[in-house]
C-alpha cells in the first residue's frame, strides 16, 4: 500500500531569514546539580604551614587591656586570622569556619578601638575583610540543619532520573524528575544564601525536563535518528528520496519545536529550518526586522535586504508594521499585514521555488483555514492549521491524484478519514499518527497497485 507522506511546515511565519541551524542530537539530559562553591582560602597558603606563634587567649573586650591596648589586641587579631585560614585550608565544617571568621572580625574591632593613626585604619580594613568572609561562608551553611540532607536527597533523585533518561525510559525519567522538582523545592525552603538560589535553579530545570521527557524527547529522538541516517545515506539517494526524507524530518523537528520547552524548543526549530533550506523551500521565520532603514522613497522602504512596498513603518522596537508587499532579495514574496514584524490576518507567501501558502496567519504562523501548495512535488493541502501544522479537518491531494480527507493532528493523519486512490477505490476508517488502525470492517479497502 502506498505510504502517505505528509509534509510538515517549519513555520514561525514572521518575516526574515531562518535562524542558524542547531546541531541534531538527543535532548540534553536533566541538568546536573550545581555543587556548592567553597570560598577561596585567601591566606591558606601561608596558614597551611603556620606554627604555634604563642598568641595569648583572645581578650573579649578592649576594656580589659592593661597599659598599651594596641599591641595585645593586634596579636590576638592576627592569631584569629591564622585560625580561620587554617580552618579553610583543612576544609573544616562551614559552621566552625564561620565562627572563626566572626572571632576574627571582633578581634580586629578591638584593634581599631585600641590603636590610633594608620594602624587603626588598617584594623578597620581587616575587620571589613573578615566580615565579608564570614558572610560568604554563612551563605553556604543554610538556614537549617536539614539543608545538606535536602541537597543530598535531591541529588540522589536526579541520579535516578538521568539514568532513566540515558536508557530512553521517558516515563520513568519524567516520574523521577517530578519527584526531583519537589525535592529541590524542599531544599530551597530549608537552605539560605547561595544554596537557596542553586536549589531554586535546579527545581525549575527539573520541571522543564519532566515536561520534555514526555512531550519532547520521543519525537526528538525519532527526528535525530532520521537526520543521522539521512546524512549517512545522502550520497546514494535519488533526488526525490532526499526530498521526501527531508520533508519527514522537517515535520518531526517542527513537532518537537512545538512540544518542547526551554532551549530544546529553540534548537528543534533551528533544525527544522535547516532541513527546509536544504530541501529548497525556505520556511518563514520569526525574525523581526530591526535593521535601520537604508533607503525610502515614500511607498518603498529598504531594510536589511528586504523591500517593503505599501504602508509600512518601523515601530518603537524597530519592527516593521503595516500592510502591503514584502520582497526578499532571494525572490521570496509576502502579501499581507505585518504586526510587530510578524504576519497577521489573511496573507499570501510565495517562495522563490514556487511553494505557496494562502490563508489565515496568527503570530507569523498558519492558524485557521489555509491552503499550501508544494512546488517540488505538486502536492496540495487545504484545510485547518494550528501553530503552523495541519490540525483539524483538511484534505491532502498528491500529484498522482490520490487524496486523503479527514482529521489531522500536528501534520499527521489522526482520527477518522477517507483515503481515495486516483485509480478507483478508497479506504475509510481511523488513523493514528499517519498509520491505519486495524478495524473489523473498514469501508471498501481497495488493493494497491
Amino acid at each position: 500500500m502506498k505510504t502517505s507522506v505528509m509534509r510538515s511546515i517549519s513555520w514561525c511565519l514572521a518575516l526574515g531569514f531562518a535562524a542558524g541551524a542547531a546541531r541534531s542530537q538527543t535532548p540534553p539530559p536533566p541538568v546536573a546539580p550545581v555543587a556548592a562553591v567553597a570560598p577561596a582560602a585567601s591566606v591558606a597558603a601561608a596558614a597551611a604551614t603556620a606554627v604555634d606563634i604563642g598568641v595569648p587567649a583572645r581578650i573579649e573586650s578592649a576594656q580589659e587591656f592593661k597599659g598599651d591596648l594596641c599591641q595585645p589586641a593586634l596579636s590576638v587579631a592576627l592569631g584569629e586570622d591564622v585560625k580561620s585560614a587554617l580552618a579553610l585550608a583543612e576544609k573544616k565544617p562551614w559552621p566552625e569556619v564561620e565562627k572563626l571568621f566572626a572571632q576574627s572580625e571582633r578581634a580586629w574591632a578591638d584593634v581599631a578601638a585600641g590603636c590610633a593613626g594608620a594602624l587603626r585604619d588598617q584594623a578597620v580594613a581587616h575587620q571589613a575583610d573578615a566580615k565579608r568572609e564570614r558572610e560568604r561562608v554563612a551563605a553556604l551553611i543554610g538556614d537549617s540543619a536539614g539543608c545538606d540532607q535536602a541537597f543530598a536527597t535531591a541529588n540522589r533523585i536526579m541520579e535516578f532520573s538521568r539514568q532513566s533518561w540515558t536508557e530512553k525510559r521517558w516515563q520513568d525519567s519524567a516520574r523521577w524528575l517530578r519527584k526531583a522538582d519537589l525535592a529541590w523545592d524542599s531544599a530551597a525552603n530549608q537552605c539560605g544564601g547561595a544554596k537557596r538560589g542553586q536549589a531554586a535553579q535546579q527545581r525549575d530545570a527539573a520541571r522543564t525536563d519532566a515536561h520534555n521527557a514526555l512531550a519532547c524527547a520521543p519525537v526528538w529522538e525519532q527526528a535525530t535518528e532520521l537526520t543521522v541516517k539521512l546524512k549517512a545515506e545522502h550520497a546514494a539517494l535519488a533526488a526525490d528520496e532526499k526530498t521526501a526524507r527531508r520533508d519527514r524530518i522537517e515535520r518531526l523537528w517542527t513537532e518537537a519545536a512545538s512540544a518542547c520547552k526551554g532551549s530544546s524548543a529553540e534548537r528543534a526549530a533551528a533544525s527544522a529550518a535547516l532541513m527546509a533550506r536544504e530541501r529548497g523551500s525556505r520556511p518563514l521565520t520569526g525574525v523581526a526586522t530591526r535593521a535601520p532603514v537604508s533607503h525610502s522613497d515614500g511607498a518603498r522602504v529598504r531594510a536589511d535586504g528586504i523591500t517593503y512596498v505599501g504602508q509600512f513603518a518601523a515601530n518603537a522596537k524597530g519592527e516593521m508594521e503595516g500592510r502591503g508587499r514584502v520582497e526578499w532579495d532571494n525572490g521570496d514574496v509576502f502579501d499581507g499585514t505585518l504586526v510587530g514584524g510578524r504576519a497577521e490576518g489573511k496573507g499570501v507567501f510565495v517562495w522563490k521555488s514556487g511553494q505557496r501558502y494562502e490563508g489565515d496567519l496568527v503570530d507569523g504562523r498558519p492558524a485557521g483555514p489555509g491552503k499550501l501548495f508544494y512546488a517540488d512535488s505538486g502536492d496540495l493541502y487545504e484545510g485547518e492549521f494550528v501553530r503552523g501544522l495541519p490540525s483539524g479537518r483538511g484534505t491532502y491531494t498528491w500529484k498522482n491524484g490520490d487524496s486523503y480527507r479527514g482529521d489531522w493532528l500536528n501534520g499527521r493523519k489522526h482520527g477518522r478519514g477517507r483515503y481515495t486512490w486516483a485509480k478507483g477505490g478508497h479506504w475509510e476508517g481511523t488513523y493514528a499518527n499517519d498509520e491505519r488502525v486495524p478495524e473489523v470492517a473498514p469501508v471498501s479497502l481497495a488493493p494497491e497497485k
